[in-house]
């Protein structure tokens, strides 16, 4: 059978199973303990499984089912081709491989038919089984990091205002920095110690929070949150 290997990687790396070098070398090593023909080996780094059509690699993946180039998709999980709790996006890709006869094989040694009812139904259930965990572990993470917030524990890649990332430690910030967010033309800022200083100076000393924005020329919607840890501004660092 005619193999395409599929391999994918999101933006965070550290919270991936596998590298994509490792995604990669099980693929292939299973074809060939198959004795399958690897055609393409097809790479996404750096792309949520929440795209569809976005990712560069899976498209071409898809175009090569759907113009029956291969006979069978190989990964090492099927959150690789989509998000388990993602049924919309999970359908569309089945249609896909149905329609196209196509297979897809998981190093769990799986080989699912998909236009076999019972292949197609182990393979649903699969998928709406690893949404529901990941569901579960999403809801128990939130509660954990909600908690440590509201203890005034520091939580988080991102830096918060007043600080800056040193290697792994938290340091005083010595100047203000804008940066741009995920979404396009979405800013927000960094403000520098002292900033953060003067902000609990002016709040303390009586000031409003609308006027302690305009002094800082910001808004009350960014000094708003800043004032609201001030359990963490106090000295709460989670290392």
């Amino acid at each position: 059978m005619r193999a395409a290997v599929y391999a994918r990687v999101s933006t965070e790396k550290q919270a991936e199973k596998y590298s994509l070098p490792t995604q990669k070398k099980l693929c292939v090593e299973l074809c060939q303990k198959n004795e399958w023909e690897v055609v393409e080996v097809l790479v996404d780094d750096g792309y949520s499984g929440s795209l569809f059509e976005e990712r560069p690699a899976f498209s071409r993946l898809l175009s090569l089912a759907q113009r029956r180039k291969i006979d069978v998709i190989v990964v090492t999980d099927v959150d690789r081709l989509a998000r388990p709790d993602n049924l919309v996006d999970m359908g569309r890709l089945q249609q896909v491989l149905i329609t196209s006869h196509v297979k897809l094989a998981t190093l769990g040694g799986r080989i699912s038919d998909l236009s076999n009812s019972s292949d197609w139904f182990f393979s649903s259930l699969e998928s709406l089984m690893a949404g529901w965990e990941r569901k579960k572990i999403k809801e128990r993470v939130k509660r954990v990091v909600k908690e440590k917030k509201r203890q005034g524990f520091f939580w988080g890649v991102v830096e918060p205002s007043g600080y800056r990332w040193e290697g792994k430690n938290l340091v005083l910030r010595e100047t203000r920095e804008v940066r741009f967010g995920k979404h396009k033309g979405k800013k927000y800022t960094i403000f520098s110690a002292d900033e953060i200083r003067e902000i609990f100076d002016l709040y303390l000393a009586g000031h409003s929070v609308k006027t302690i924005a305009k002094r800082l020329n910001t808004t009350d919607s960014v000094v708003g949150p800043i004032l609201d840890r001030a359990m963490f501004y106090a000295g709460w660092i989670l290392e």
